[in-house]
């Protein structure tokens, strides 16, 4: 990547950069300021960081121009008698009483009120050096003027912290918006709905489709329960209350009796077991990236919350259920069967015996054997049957392919799978000019496997 003026990357994250001037790090006390500009696109980037370089160096011309103004009138003031006074002038008050605004317009207002201070200044100044020369002014206007001089100087002082506190945070939001003063914080802050829908622009791009998934699939419960609320309105009770929720969804929805519900709905409705500790966190994880990414983005939005800390109370845990090899004697079971003898005999049923047939021989996910296109993924290559497991091969119109890895690969057909007739049925599929192999059972959503795999667990348990 060749060099951007002003952007460095720090993991997956871009960010801007940008050195203090030297004369400044006693002031700013930093080196350089580093702020994430919240992206990843390099197109992004650019113009957000050259806007954000050019408003740092205004900042700093400005201060150092003060600071040599400052050691003037400092010069000055050594000449002066040291007196105690009480306030600091009208303008230091108007300056205390302007409400607060964004970091770059509170500098701007009060820069200029400080150069308005400055001209009057100036004024002072020039006639206070004419009555030094001609030495003919009366005493009584020396001491006004050594006065309005000490007035100016000690609000030099007491603004040095301000304005370094406002160049530390140039760059707290990457781009500035004006900002009615009557506005209120919360208007400020957008609703989870809308940020959840900026969230996805952002990062959506860098994921695989099957992480995109489980994003998605999250934040349609999140954006149920939530998704009219504004960040800031969320503490860490009401977001611990919304998972305590989501632990009574059942395991499997997808059956009949829940049918066209919302996820309220469901949970109301859900008298069985709620989430394993596993479904848990893999909802649990979608959301917390999004949390810590809308703290970054948006000033108050959820304050307090702590997704780390909020824990799983179900009584699903760990180790239950958990996957495991089937033995020698339960394979014998499930292929020797009945009713797996039946399926062998029906033209309409055996597709049963072939998904998991194909899957002791050959390992592959269940999805990936289900969106097996017999016209492009089963080949023969020097002499060689195999399956290609990829996702950028022809699929069936219902379907959407996808590969858990990313990559494509291919395993050879063992010749068990041959001697038992795999290569007949591909055959018939073809003629029938089906692109998927078990055409029986319905796709679900562009998933090819998802209801074969419902039926294949149905069987293991009768």
């Amino acid at each position: 990547m060749s060099k951007i003026p002003y952007v460095v990357r720090r993991g997956n994250t871009l960010y801007f950069r940008i050195r203090v001037p030297a004369n400044l790090h006693s002031v700013i006390q930093k080196t350089e300021i580093v702020q994430t500009l919240s992206t990843q696109n390099r197109q992004d980037a650019i113009p957000m960081a050259l806007e954000l370089a050019g408003k740092a160096k205004t900042i700093f011309n400005n201060l150092s121009k003060d600071m040599s103004d400052k050691d003037l009138y400092e010069q000055l003031l050594n000449g002066l008698e040291d007196e105690h006074f009480d306030s600091i002038g009208k303008a230091i008050d108007e300056s205390k009483n302007e409400p607060r605004q964004t970091s770059l317009a509170l500098l701007v207002k009060e820069y200029k009120l400080k150069l308005k201070l400055w001209n009057s200044q100036d004024e002072n100044m020039d006639l206070l050096m004419q009555v030094a020369d001609e030495r003919s002014v009366h005493k009584q206007e020396i001491e006004e003027l050594k006065n309005k001089v000490k007035t100016l100087i000690i609000k030099e002082r007491e603004e040095k912290e301000t304005y370094k506190k406002i160049a530390l945070n140039i760059t707290s939001q990457p781009t500035v918006k004006s900002v009615d003063s009557k506005t209120t914080s919360k208007s400020k802050t957008p609703n989870v709905s809308a940020a959840i829908e900026q969230f996805e622009k952002l990062k959506f791009s860098g994921m695989t489709k099957r992480n995109r998934e489980k994003y998605i699939t999250s934040f349609k419960i999140l954006n149920e329960f939530m998704g009219s609320k504004s960040l800031n309105d969320i503490n860490h009770f009401k977001m611990n209350k919304f998972f305590r929720q989501v632990e009574q969804l059942p395991p499997d929805r997808n059956g009949k009796k829940f049918d066209k519900m919302s996820y309220k709905q469901i949970i109301a409705e859900n008298d069985g077991a709620g989430l394993h500790k596993n479904s848990f966190d893999g909802y649990k994880s979608p959301i917390k990236q999004f949390v810590e990414w809308a703290k970054e983005t948006y000033e108050g939005a959820f304050d307090g919350v702590v997704i780390a800390d909020i824990k799983y109370t179900g009584d699903r845990t760990d180790g239950e259920g958990g996957q495991r090899s089937f033995t020698d004697d339960e394979l014998e079971v499930l292929f020797n069967s009945k009713e797996m003898e039946s399926y062998c005999k029906s033209s309409n049923m055996v597709h049963k015996f072939w998904l998991p047939a194909i899957g002791l021989y050959t390992g592959a996910r269940v999805n990936e054997i289900c969106q097996l296109n017999p016209f492009t993924d089963i080949i023969k290559e020097d002499g060689i049957w195999y399956f290609l497991i990829s996702a950028e091969t022809e699929c069936a119109s219902d379907i959407t392919k996808s590969v858990k890895s990313g990559t494509s690969r291919v395993i050879p057909i063992h010749s068990r799978l041959i001697d038992l007739g795999l290569l007949d049925y591909v055959g018939a599929l073809k003629s029938t000019g089906y692109k998927r192999m078990f055409p029986q059972d319905k796709a679900d959503d562009g998933n090819a496997g998802k209801n074969s795999s419902r039926n294949f667990r149905r069987y293991i348990v009768e």
